[in-house]
């Protein structure tokens, strides 16, 4: 086992069985909101004209903030999640790895 995955196995153990917190779910809302800054920019620019005239005749800015909030929510929630389920893939490869490592040196010893 490396160095790196030793470290990897040590965070992972002390984090998994901890209980999810909204504040752990909202850390990736910055994407989300880096997302809605990018939509109000486009539609604050006017670069899409037909786009600025339906914005302008139907869009509320309660709506548009509405919308970027939610986006951001899910994205966080999905960032999220995705992080947690690729980090408990990772630390059982690692523990998997290291089981038949451990099965092989059992069955070497015994063929000795």
């Amino acid at each position: 086992m490396t160095n790196e995955e030793r470290k990897f196995i040590d965070f992972w153990e002390a984090r998994r069985h901890k209980k999810k917190t909204l504040r752990d779910y909202l850390s990736g809302v910055t994407i989300g909101i880096l997302i809605g800054i990018g939509i109000i920019i486009s539609i604050a620019s006017g670069w899409y004209q037909r786009a600025n005239m339906v914005a302008g005749s139907s869009l509320s800015p309660a709506i548009l903030f509405f919308c970027v909030a939610a986006i951001s929510v899910f994205l966080g929630f999905f960032h999220y999640q995705y992080t947690w389920d690729n980090n408990e893939k990772r630390y059982l490869q690692i523990m998997n790895k290291e089981k038949k490592k451990a099965d092989s040196e059992i069955h070497q010893n015994q063929l000795s």
